[in-house]
């Protein structure tokens, strides 16, 4: 009777050392691969507005349109004429800069690079 019992502990004890290293296999696939398999990569858009004497445009409206829905992401060039637009997806935009007084840039169409 007592072999028995110890079987039956021993195969509990191997099951539940079974059952933890799959639970951690799990956790760790989580951690990594999930992420890289369904996350979506992004880039960061940035640039400097200079006029045609390259001089920089600080206070310039710069847009990023999506092509394909016409949604659009916008920001001001900084005191140097810098600007950035973080989290974009990786689809086909237009870029295109405004500032009073000056003509605006009709823009041109890119796809920026995701890493």
């Amino acid at each position: 009777m007592k072999s028995k019992a110890l079987d039956m502990v021993l195969q509990q004890s191997k099951l539940s050392s079974v059952l933890a290293s799959l639970i951690l296999c799990l956790v760790l696939v989580m951690a990594t691969g999930i992420p890289a398999a369904f996350g979506q990569a992004t880039a960061t858009v940035t640039g400097t507005v200079m006029d045609q004497s390259q001089a920089v445009v600080p206070g310039a409206t710069v847009l990023l349109i999506d092509a394909a829905s016409g949604d659009t992401r916008r920001t001001v060039s900084n005191s140097e004429g810098y600007f950035t637009i973080s989290a974009v997806q990786a689809k086909t935009y237009k870029l295109r800069v405004e500032l009073g007084g000056f003509q605006a840039d009709p823009g041109s169409k890119f796809i920026p690079e995701t890493r």
